[in-house]
């Protein structure tokens, strides 16, 4: 066919001509496509371009044919990119007048999802490595030897581009937010293990522990001759100063040169509460995962980072099945192609083994996983980084168990042992037994805003009580320090008071320390704000009155009085002065128990609600 067209320039399609290396961006050829050259392409000069998929990604090559001229090759293969591809195609303008042929990324397919589905990763233009460039082409030179070119007309690129976006508004912009710390994370009702994955930076000890937060299910590095592994290493698990962005915990557990037979795990014990646990209800489950940048498939392909141990064909009702018939009953793992894979046995054995499966997932990036599993509708979604992937399990509700078997992070479990280590990184993980939306995931931020305090005299103290946010930080703003003038977070280490588990916290500030900061009316004005590390709310306010305990108007003689409603004599009161009672029937707080010869604490307003007002209480004299 080429010798019959010798004077038209040629682009041969194929499915496979060059490869992709594992950054995701270099392109190399393939043994098919070296084939392809020395038969076909290299001695037939009219073939300046060739195009073919099969290998997941984008990739431009570039090589030089027997006559001395550039023949430039492409690959776009966008199957295991989000819902199998996103309808991801090539656009390729030959721009005879400008010399280049322009190659665009389009999707036709995004900017036709309803709003409310898309995500992060609805892009109708692709701009990233090898997805938007030009080619620069001397089309009257390159093809000289057999045709004569025309030069065209103006850029349509740039018009199709402009047709396919028109109206089109995008995914919302994201929430979310960097954690401030630790604590940062939504509480989640029905947690039943929550471990963060935390210490000294460095090698993990056998049987080091690390704390779950939600109750007695700690986890800790399995001594390496009971592994199963004969040639796993101290050094093969190691903690890490480092986490996908909005992970609460900014560390993880490494796992290192990890293979079938080399591999490390952390256990829980064999009485954890979390062994046994009843997910018949439905389940979250999440966790932040990163494959090392040396992840090979031959080598660490169908590895788990996530397991619930324990052997699937001894639960009863479980049918045979040619695949992972004695594998343990669910895991979250990786594929020899990249994907996440989920596997699960539900409630009901019967129905068999289901399956979630993500996109490709490039190696050194973390990604957040969460597996949520609606009894209801009888389906398990798994979301990376917030978006579902396109394969949903369906019919199953639930998961079985093997009593008694612990959960392990860091390989897979099959024949009833530990085998074929995660190649990377595990960080924060978390087991719930209901099924939660995003607004409750990890990822997600608590209202710092939601928070209460009132304030309280006691003799020489004022007290500051309310309610917040487990784990959060009160921060009290007490102007008589220099430096915190300038921000609520800049604060005495005494003027701090954490939220409980209980949702409460108290603090207390001295007369003595209000004193120096006092305005000429005697007047401290307190700024309160609730926080978790640099994450804070907007400062609400709380005023207390500092005043001598002889006011002017006071008598030098006791029970004698120059002003009204003050008393008369000892035990005698005016009958004006409203009473304890009127002043709580107002919402006024009556000051109590001040000492002689110190300073008075009046709180002039000391009850607010963070975003709700402010209430103003009075000094009542009794």
């Amino acid at each position: 066919v080429l010798d019959a067209h010798s004077e038209l320039p040629t682009i041969i399609a194929s499915h496979d001509i060059i490869s992709i290396q594992n950054d995701g961006v270099t392109g190399e050829t393939s043994p098919n496509g070296e084939r392809l050259w020395d038969a076909l392409i290299n001695d037939n000069d009219q073939v300046f371009l060739t195009l073919n998929g099969h290998y997941h990604g984008s990739a431009k090559v570039e090589r030089q044919n027997a006559a001395g001229n550039t023949v430039t090759q492409i690959l776009t293969d966008h199957q295991m990119a989000y819902e199998g591809g996103n309808g991801y195609m090539n656009l390729l303008e030959f721009d005879i007048t400008n010399g280049e042929i322009n190659v665009n990324t389009l999707s036709p397919w995004v900017v036709s999802k309803p709003e409310d589905k898309l995500t992060s990763y609805d892009t109708p233009v692709l701009t990233g490595a090898n997805e938007q460039y030009s080619i620069p082409v001397d089309f009257e030179s390159r093809f000289a030897g057999f045709t004569t070119v025309e030069p065209a007309q103006s850029d349509l690129s740039a018009r199709a581009i402009e047709i396919l976006t028109e109206g089109f508004n995008g995914a919302p912009e994201s929430a979310h937010a960097a954690a401030g710390n630790e604590h940062d994370y939504v509480q989640a009702e029905g947690t039943l293990a929550h471990w963060q994955l935390t210490g000294d930076a460095g090698e993990v000890a056998e049987g080091q522990l690390f704390d779950d937060l939600a109750g007695d299910s700690d986890l800790y590095r399995e001594a390496i001759d009971a592994s199963g592994s004969a040639t796993a290493q101290p050094g093969n698990v190691t903690i890490v100063d480092s986490a996908q962005t909005y992970s609460p915990s900014q560390q993880a557990v490494c796992f290192n040169d990890s293979s079938r037979e080399r591999f490390s795990y952390l256990t829980t014990a064999p009485d954890a509460p979390v062994n046994n646990a009843d997910l018949s209800g439905g389940y979250t489950i999440e966790t932040f995962l990163m494959l090392d940048d040396e992840w090979a498939a031959d080598v660490n392909g169908w590895s788990k980072a996530l397991t619930r141990s324990g052997n699937r064909s001894l639960i009863e009702g479980m049918p045979w099945s040619q695949w992972d018939y004695t594998a343990s009953p669910a895991a979250l793992g990786i594929s020899n192609l990249r994907e996440f894979q989920w596997t699960e046995i539900g409630e009901d054995a019967t129905r068999g083994d289901k399956t979630n499966w993500s996109g490709e997932i490039l190696t050194g990036t973390w990604s957040h996983v969460a597996l949520v599993n609606d009894a209801e509708t009888e389906t398990t979604v798994m979301y990376v980084n917030g978006a579902p992937v396109l394969r949903t399990a369906q019919d199953t509700y639930g998961m079985s168990f093997n009593e008694g078997m612990p959960w392990i992070l860091g390989s897979d479990w099959v024949d009833d042992g530990a085998t074929n280590g995660w190649h990377g990184c595990i960080g924060e993980t978390r087991i719930v037994d209901r099924p939660l939306e995003a607004a409750e995931w990890l990822t997600a931020r608590p209202d710092v805003s939601a928070f209460s305090a009132e304030a309280a005299v006691d003799g020489d103290t004022v007290l500051l009580s309310g309610e917040g946010l487990p784990n959060a930080e009160i921060r009290i703003d007490d102007p008589s320090v220099a430096e915190q003038a300038e921000a609520v977070i800049a604060v005495q280490a005494d003027a701090r008071a954490t939220v409980g588990d209980d949702g409460s916290w108290s603090a207390q500030l001295s007369a003595a320390q209000l004193a120096e900061g006092a305005n000429a009316e005697g007047a401290v004005t307190l700024t309160l704000a609730q926080a978790f590390g640099e994450r804070a709310s907007e400062a609400v306010s709380v005023v207390v009155q500092v005043a001598d305990a002889e006011t002017p108007g006071d008598s030098d003689e006791p029970g004698d009085s120059d002003g009204p409603g003050d008393s008369d004599g000892p035990g005698e009161s005016d009958p004006t002065a409203p009473t304890s009672d009127d002043a709580e029937a107002d919402g006024d707080l009556p000051e109590t128990g001040m000492s002689a010869g110190l300073p008075a604490l009046i709180v002039a307003a000391a009850v607010l609600l963070a975003g709700f007002g402010l209430m103003r209480l009075r000094r009542v004299d009794s």
